[in-house]
C-alpha cells in the first residue's frame, strides 16, 4: 500500500536483455517524491527510490532507460530493473511565479528533450546525460515563463511552449528558433499528422501548421485547463475542468464528445487497444470503448 497520491498513469516497461528473460514492470511516480516499480500482474513492489521533488508527469522509456522529470526542475535517468540512477541533470528553481505542474521529458533518436519551470528548454544525450544545448524560451523574464507542456516532434521540428511567450518551433539539433507564435497559456501539446495541437489554460484547442506556425483552426472548449492530450487516429482526447472527458476531431477541432464524469480526474486517460480508462472523482475507474 502506498498512501501518497499519484497524478500520472503508470508506465509499462519491458526489462531484461541478453540471457535475461524479458518481463514487464509498472512504473509509478508519487506526489511524495518516490519512484516505484510494481509487478503489474500481482501488484508486488519491486523497488522504491526517492527523488528530488514531486512527479506530476509520467516517465518516458527508451533504449532500456527510464527518464523522469520532477517538480524540482530535475531530469533523472534510471535503470528500470533496479531503480539505480544513471545520471541527473536540470535547472535551478525558478524565482518568479509559475503555473503548478511540469512537463514530461521526451526521448527521440537517443536525445532527451526537456522543458523547465524557469522557462528553459534543454537537450541531453540519453546514454550519459551530456548536454547538447540549453536555451531560454522567454527573453523578458518575470512571472509565468514556465514551460508546462510536454515537448513534441513533428515534421522534423521540436515544439515546446512557454506559458507567457507561446509556442516555439526549434531545430532539435541545436535549439535554434525556427518560429514562435504568441499563443497564450499553453499547457498541453500533441501531434496529428503534420498538425501541432495545443491546449491552453484559458480553454482553447489550437491547430497549427508546423512549417511556419500558421493557424489551421481554433476551437473554444467548454471548460478551462486541459490535461495531457492523447491523439488516437483522428481523435484528440483529454480531460478538463471539473471532471469532463473531451474528444475532438484532430483534423479540424470539431467537438465530438463531452462526458461529465464528476469530481477531479486523476491524471490523463490511458489507452489499451480500443479501450480507454481513467480515474474519476472518488476513485472510480471509468472504462470506455472506442467505436470505429
Amino acid at each position: 500500500e502506498h498512501t501518497a497520491p499519484f497524478e500520472t498513469a503508470a508506465a509499462i516497461v519491458e526489462t531484461g536483455t541478453g540471457a535475461s528473460r524479458p518481463r514487464e514492470i509498472a512504473i509509478l511516480c508519487g506526489r511524495d517524491g518516490k519512484l516505484l516499480s510494481f509487478d503489474p500482474g500481482t501488484g508486488a513492489l519491486l523497488w522504491e527510490v526517492p527523488v528530488d521533488g514531486e512527479m506530476r508527469s509520467p516517465p518516458a522509456a527508451a533504449d532500456g532507460v527510464l527518464v523522469v522529470a520532477t517538480s524540482a526542475n530535475k531530469v533523472l535517468a534510471v535503470e528500470p530493473e533496479t531503480g539505480a540512477f544513471l545520471w541527473s541533470r536540470g535547472r535551478p528553481a525558478p524565482t518568479g511565479l509559475t503555473v503548478m505542474g511540469h512537463s514530461r521529458a521526451m526521448v527521440n533518436d537517443g536525445i532527451v528533450y526537456a522543458a523547465f519551470s524557469d522557462g528553459y528548454a534543454e537537450a541531453y544525450v540519453l546514454e550519459d546525460g551530456r548536454g547538447m544545448w540549453s536555451r531560454p524560451l522567454s527573453l523578458r523574464g518575470g512571472d509565468f515563463v514556465d514551460s508546462d507542456a510536454d515537448p513534441v516532434i513533428a515534421d522534423g521540428r521540436l515544439f515546446v511552449a512557454s506559458y507567457s511567450d507561446g509556442i516555439y518551433a526549434l531545430d532539435p539539433r541545436d535549439g535554434s528558433t525556427l518560429w514562435n507564435r504568441n499563443v497564450p497559456a499553453i499547457t498541453s501539446l500533441g501531434v496529428h499528422g503534420k498538425t501541432v495541437l495545443a491546449g491552453s489554460a484559458d480553454g482553447w484547442l489550437w491547430g497549427i501548421a508546423p512549417e511556419a506556425g500558421e493557424l489551421e483552426y481554433r476551437t473554444r472548449l467548454p471548460v478551462g485547463t486541459v490535461s495531457r492530450m492523447i491523439v488516437l487516429g483522428d481523435a484528440a482526447m483529454m480531460t478538463a475542468g471539473d471532471g469532463i472527458f473531451l474528444v475532438l476531431d484532430a483534423r479540424n477541432g470539431k467537438p465530438l464528445q463531452a462526458t461529465m464524469l464528476g469530481g477531479t480526474l486523476a491524471g490523463e486517460p490511458v489507452i489499451a487497444g480500443d479501450e480507454l480508462a481513467l480515474i474519476a472523482g472518488m476513485g472510480d475507474v471509468v472504462v470506455m470503448r472506442r467505436h470505429r
